[in-house]
């Protein structure tokens, strides 16, 4: 009996949150290695020297409407000391009819 019970509260939970359920949409983003603090923060101030990087990929692709897109720019440096190190950027993904615009 507790069995049965316990079917029915899984399968009413499911069907009240399932229509409400979203997934998470993965960039498609080839160039992260050419731009470490979107992935680790910890990267910021690695280098010695400030960095400044701008990646795209999909914007000359016009071509093909809903086309994966990607911008990124970020700049990070050291700060204070060897020990502190600063970044900020901002980040946009288009894929389709959906956009996703971060800043950090």
């Amino acid at each position: 009996m507790k069995r049965i019970v316990n079917i029915i509260l899984i399968t009413l939970l499911l069907i009240l949150f399932l229509p409400a359920a979203s997934a998470q949409q993965t960039p498609v983003f080839s160039s992260y290695n050419y731009n470490t603090v979107l992935l680790n923060p910890a990267q910021a101030g690695f280098h010695q020297n400030t960095d400044l990087v701008l990646t795209t990929d999909g914007y000359f692709n016009s071509a093909v409407d809903g086309s994966p897109r990607s911008f990124d720019i970020s700049v990070n440096t050291l700060a204070w000391s060897d020990k502190v190190g600063l970044a900020a950027g901002i980040s946009r993904d288009e894929i389709g009819v959906t956009n996703t615009t971060s800043f950090f």
